[in-house]
């Protein structure tokens, strides 16, 4: 039974998926040559931007905030709460 499940949650999420892109390949094809190169483009710098600065920049901060502010300040026990849940919820 396990095994039947699996293979239609895959076989649906394979079929969403070829339907999305189909749709995106239909609706890329209305605006032309020039307006998908343009949006393709501004794809690739919003993935260079986050990969390439907001990623780096938000490990550095979460690895030098516990050295920045006191253990027992506010700062500190707000970090500790915010790593808490971020754990519990994401992680």
């Amino acid at each position: 039974m396990f095994m039947a499940r699996s293979g239609l949650a895959w076989t649906v999420n394979i079929a969403v998926l070829l339907g999305l892109c189909v749709l995106i390949l239909i609706y890329a094809g209305l605006f032309g040559d020039k307006e998908v190169k343009t949006l393709i483009k501004t794809w690739a710098l919003a993935i260079g931007m986050a990969c390439g600065v907001i990623e780096p920049f938000n490990i550095f901060v979460v690895a030098a905030l516990p050295l920045l502010v006191k253990s027992d300040g506010p700062c500190a026990r707000c970090y500790t709460r915010v790593f808490a849940c971020y754990n519990d919820l994401i992680a």
